[in-house]
C-alpha cells in the first residue's frame, strides 16, 4: 500500500481496513467495487466486458468513486472549505476527541490536515517497513550474539530519533501515544518460503555490510 498511487478492491466500503488505512496515508482509494472481478493469480482485473492486465493503467476518483481505464489528468483533493466548516460545527459539541494511527511524518501532517486531535497510536515498529530500514530491523531479528544485536539496535535507534524529532516538532503541543518497539517476525521476513530461503543464504554476505 505504501508504494501505491490509488487502492482499489472489490469487497468491503467506506469504514474497511484498506479505506482507513489509505485515508490515513492520503492515499486515493475506492472500495467495495463489488462488479469487479480480480484474479490475482492471472493477475487482471474484469468488469463487464473490460479486462485489464498487470501493467495497464487505471485511473480512480476517490470522490465519486469511479473507474476510468486509460491515464487521464487527476488532481489531489485538500480539505475543501465545506468539510472544515462542518468540522468547526462538530468541534463545537464534541465531547469526545478524534485521534489518528501515524508512525511517520508523513502520515502525521495527513493527520492533522484532516483534523486530527492528536496521535492514538505511533506503532514504533512500523517505522521500519522501508527498504533500507527493513534489512536492519531483518539483522536485529537474524542476530546470532550480543555484537549483531547492538550493531542493528544503534542503526534503528538512530533511525527513530531522526523520525520522532520531526514527529514532534509537527504535533506541537498535542498529544501521542508511543508504542515501543514490538516487531512481529511475519511483518519483517519475506513471505513467501522461497524468497525466504534466497534471502537466508545471502544473510552472511549482507551482514558484512
Amino acid at each position: 500500500m505504501v508504494v501505491s498511487q490509488a487502492i482499489v478492491t472489490s469487497h468491503g466500503g467506506m469504514t474497511s481496513h484498506a479505506a482507513v488505512v489509505a485515508r490515513g496515508m492520503g492515499t486515493c482509494c475506492v472500495a467495495g467495487c463489488g462488479e469487479l472481478s480480480i484474479n490475482e493469480y492471472a493477475k487482471t482485473i474484469v468488469c463487464d466486458k473490460v479486462t485489464l492486465r498487470e501493467g495497464d493503467i487505471l485511473s480512480v476518483d476517490g470522490t465519486s468513486g469511479k473507474l476510468y481505464t486509460g491515464n487521464i489528468p487527476t488532481t489531489m483533493i485538500d480539505n475543501n472549505d465545506e468539510l472544515q466548516l462542518f468540522l468547526s460545527w462538530a468541534d463545537e459539541v464534541a465531547q469526545l476527541s478524534v485521534r489518528a494511527n501515524a508512525e511517520t511524518i508523513q502520515d502525521l501532517k495527513t493527520a492533522m490536515q484532516f483534523g486530527a486531535k492528536g496521535i492514538g497510536l505511533a506503532r514504533t515498529e512500523h517505522m521500519f517497513f522501508g527498504e533500507k530500514r527493513i534489512l536492519e530491523m531483518r539483522r536485529l531479528i537474524l542476530s546470532n550474539d550480543e555484537v549483531e544485536t547492538n550493531s542493528a539496535l544503534k542503526k534503528l535507534l538512530a533511525f527513530q530519533e531522526e523520525d520522532f524529532y520531526q514527529m514532534f516538532q509537527t504535533i506541537q503541543d498535542k498529544p501521542m501515544i508511543v508504542r515501543l518497539l514490538d516487531p512481529p517476525m511475519h511483518e519483517f521476513l519475506p513471505k513467501i518460503n522461497q524468497k525466504l530461503s534466497s534471502w537466508l543464504k545471502n544473510y552472511k554476505s549482507l551482514l558484512r555490510h
